[in-house]
């Protein structure tokens, strides 16, 4: 049996179950979804000024492409993200010549082997 008053072990838990869902919270909140703004000087996706806020997408992040630009996108760095979105409402180009890798561990020169949802 518990040392401990059966109020005081009730009053623990729900402190320790809280904990939980607050580390929870804070590790879903790393992942964002990154907006192309094709606000830089050039297409180049390491160009910070290309993404809404101005920081390119982590590996957390999504990044997503719709009407906020139409801009041409060119992966020029090797990058990893949690995934890419293509909305309907986006008309650009995205070429990419360097490795691309998402959550699913694969990577591929040339050629796109991630899935990329639109909307």
């Amino acid at each position: 049996m518990s040392s401990l008053p059966r109020q005081t072990t009730i009053k623990l838990a729900g402190v320790l179950i809280g904990l939980g869902v607050l580390l929870g919270l804070a590790g879903s909140a790393q992942a964002a979804i990154v907006t192309w703004d094709g606000g830089g000087a050039d297409n180049n996706w390491n160009t910070v000024a290309n993404w809404v806020g101005d920081v390119a997408p982590g590996t957390a992040d999504v990044a997503t492409f719709d009407a906020t630009s139409v801009k041409n996108a060119t992966v020029n760095a090797n990058i990893s993200v949690a995934g890419i979105n293509l909305a309907g409402t986006y008309t650009g180009t995205i070429t990419h010549a360097a490795e691309v890798a998402g959550n699913s561990g694969r990577a591929g020169r040339g050629v796109l082997r991630e899935t990329i949802s639109r909307c």
